[in-house]
């Protein structure tokens, strides 16, 4: 129903390079898990530490919905290209980020006041992704899933316990 774009998003430039983009990701997500660099804390803002009941007032089916129900309410859908849902994503991811520019980081649980602001940049970002996801008709679960898998064979725990990089 919201798919309008036709051709697969294509996340390597032609030569086969990654992009400055999937650089700096992975530049920031490598940083972020290196646990010697951040090494991981228990509180109430840690998956670890949270409830099991945590995020189930809703299945992505249903957070699925509700985001096409308030697009498709404003007729947006015709806004909805890939190109543009990718921009949006990565302008929210950005807002998330600036949040954290020029803080000192404390470890531990943020300060109330930087959490929410930091909860509502994360809807967003969740917004885009689930977005995007009913524009093109992706099932979110089974990709997750799949890179999940994908992710396990190409970093394997015995190997990547601890750090980020290997070498």
């Amino acid at each position: 129903m919201f798919r309008l774009g036709r051709e697969p998003l294509r996340l390597r430039e032609a030569s086969g390079r990654k992009s400055f983009c999937q650089r700096a990701f992975q530049s920031i997500a490598s940083a972020a898990v290196d646990t010697r660099v951040n090494p991981p804390v228990r509180n109430d803002h840690n998956l670890a530490g949270q409830s099991p009941r945590m995020d189930s007032k809703a299945t992505i089916g249903e957070l699925r919905a509700l985001v096409a129900k308030f697009v498709g309410e404003r007729d947006w859908e015709k806004y909805h290209r890939p190109n543009d849902l990718a921009m949006a994503l990565s302008i929210e991811a950005a807002e998330l980020l600036e949040l954290f520019l020029w803080e000192q980081d404390k470890g531990g649980a943020m300060e109330e006041r930087l959490a929410e602001k930091a909860k509502e940049e994360l809807a967003d970002v969740m917004i885009y992704c689930l977005g995007f996801a009913n524009a093109q008709g992706w099932d979110l679960s089974e990709a997750v899933e799949a890179k999940i898998r994908k992710n396990e064979k190409k970093y394997p725990a015995d190997k990547y316990r601890g750090i980020a990089r290997l070498g």
